[in-house]
């Protein structure tokens, strides 16, 4: 983008918020959440930043929180403030990946004032999202320093491998949130680099997985038919498939890197201590524990979606 367009689209996201400010405002802060909220431009997804006010307004509406919006469509350093929140040009060598790092990298050493940190992008509001709105103050307050991180778990049926290791679950990562410290130890959301697609891609798009691609068959086979076919066999399609040929193929390595950054950052948060922790299992057990309690939490992800299931199929 250049630098015209890029100054209207800025002060265009700033009058937009000028709007939106006076329903930002925190009435009794009992919580501080730094929200880093991720887009490419705004033709797709347009109503995605104000569905944020609003979930912030009825599930959080005490807490204190400002708002970074990385935008991967801006050229990384521009930079512009309205009250608490800042607009900045994101990298996006990694997508939203890279986007986080670079809100991380902005904020720097005051990021240990807040007691969460929000991730969210701009397709959050995308295939199932019940389990949005069952994170209120109240839960957050429930996993109040605790090592988690808390969103919707997603998993495959059959076994899938990554790097080697299992790769069956995963922290959905268009809507979490997690602790600063946390986040300072993980050091980098990105997983796999950009530089690393010759070893997994072979440019062919009949088969385009290199021999040497360090997922299994199977994970290949579900990454493939998610972005291109029927998904994954659980009754879910993604909302943007499109047809693998040599056009496509750039945009289906890009989208494989993602994948694979978001499964691995599940793995990577898990190796450093800290466990995920999906909503609507919390929201299910919270009846049974006294508010505020954070007793009883079960950081088995089998046991988490057992629960979940459960819950699921007594309130269908």
């Amino acid at each position: 983008m250049n630098q015209v367009n890029q100054n209207k689209a800025i002060r265009a996201m700033l009058s937009r918020l000028r709007g939106l400010f006076p329903l930002l405002r925190s009435k009794d802060p009992s919580l501080k959440v730094l929200v880093v909220f991720i887009r490419h431009g705004n033709s797709k997804y347009t109503d995605a930043f104000e569905r944020l006010i609003g979930y912030y307004q009825q599930c959080h509406p005490h807490v204190d929180h400002k708002i970074i919006i990385v935008d991967n469509a801006l050229e990384p350093g521009s930079e512009a403030l309205y009250s608490d929140c800042v607009l900045i040009g994101g990298r996006n060598t990694e997508w939203e990946f890279s986007a986080i790092d670079d809100a991380v990298k902005y904020e720097g050493d005051t990021i240990l004032q807040y007691d969460f940190i929000h991730v969210v992008t701009s397709a959050f509001w995308r295939h199932y999202t019940d389990y949005i709105e069952r994170i209120t103050t109240s839960m957050l307050h429930r996993i109040l320093k605790r090592d988690v991180f808390l969103g919707h778990i997603d998993s495959y049926d059959d076994e899938v491998f990554l790097l080697g290791k299992s790769a069956n679950y995963w922290i959905r990562t268009s809507f979490f949130f997690l602790l600063p410290a946390t986040v300072l130890r993980l050091g980098s959301f990105v997983s796999i680099p950009r530089s690393f697609a010759p070893v997994l891609f072979s440019g062919d798009p009949a088969k385009p997985f290199s021999r040497e691609a360090p997922l299994s068959a199977r994970l290949q086979q579900y990454v493939t038919n998610w972005l291109t076919g029927e998904g994954t066999g659980q009754g879910v399609v993604w909302h943007s498939r499109f047809d693998l040929n040599t056009d496509n193929l750039p945009l289906f390595e890009d989208k494989v890197l993602a994948i694979l950054n978001e499964n691995l950052l599940t793995r990577r948060l898990e190796k450093i201590g800290s466990a995920p922790i999906d909503s609507t299992y919390l929201h299910a057990i919270a009846s049974k524990r006294e508010p505020g309690s954070c007793e009883g939490i079960e950081c088995d992800v089998p046991t988490q979606l057992k629960i979940r299931g459960e819950f699921f199929r007594a309130n269908s």
